[in-house]
């Protein structure tokens, strides 16, 4: 067995191993007064205070992590963006938008988020595409529907690049009846379906045609559609 040290006495370096023991007084947990002796190995203390620096580190990084999040959450002028899996299309932004996932992209991106939907007369991105593109949709309101009878007549969309048309959807309505249609939208009589309201989206054009006058009617149509990169 080897000899016993008093650690209080180790005043110069010396050559030790690790099962060199050494007595060290810890308080007497047992009267809460006085001094009880323990041997202990320098292996337990080597253990003992690589324990301790390891907890030090893990505490310095815990402290880190808690001071990053906390000026994340005060603000520290950055932008969302900045984040390396946000991509924020400011082509696109509109107001009522929400943060969504993008499996594909594997990116969070601006877009209408599910539980709720804003129309906009501006275009924004909705959704994906079965091919992985990004879906578009746009409100246009149209102030007056034909007056002539049995011809297409067109109404500009104004979008660019427009490539597939997913949906659309429209609805007319005459202030002064007041009446609400739905269209694409038929007449029922005793001997045929007539087509009164039909429409139709081009690349360029959203197209009515109706079998009166309609130029007292407003209408408000929504299309979904994907774009070309060109």
């Amino acid at each position: 067995m080897p000899d016993t040290k008093e650690i209080s006495a180790l005043t110069t370096a010396e050559s030790t191993s690790a099962s060199d023991l050494f007595e060290t007084a810890l308080p007497n947990a047992m009267t809460e007064t006085g001094y009880i002796s323990r041997k202990v190995t320098l292996g337990t203390i080597a253990n003992f205070l690589l324990s301790t620096l390891q907890f030090s580190s893990l505490n310095t990084t815990v402290k880190n992590i808690i001071g990053a999040i906390n000026e994340l959450a005060q603000g520290s002028g950055q932008s969302l963006d900045t984040l390396n899996d946000v991509d924020i299309d400011a082509q696109t932004l509109t107001d009522g938008q929400g943060i969504v996932y993008d499996a594909t992209a594997q990116k969070w991106k601006n877009g209408a988020v599910s539980g709720g939907h804003t129309y906009s007369t501006t275009e924004q991105v909705v959704g994906t595409w079965i091919d992985g593109s990004p879906v578009y949709e746009k409100t246009q309101y149209i102030s007056a529907l034909p007056s002539s009878t049995g011809d297409w007549v067109n109404y500009p969309h104004g979008i660019s690049n427009f490539d597939r048309l997913i949906s659309v959807s429209a609805t007319a309505y005459n202030s002064d009846i007041p009446q609400q249609l739905n269209i694409p939208h038929v007449s029922v009589s005793s001997t045929m379906l007539a087509p009164q309201m039909a429409i139709s989206v081009s690349k360029t054009n959203i197209a009515f045609i109706v079998g009166q006058d309609r130029s007292s009617w407003e209408a408000y149509v929504t299309i979904r559609y994907t774009k070309s990169s060109t």
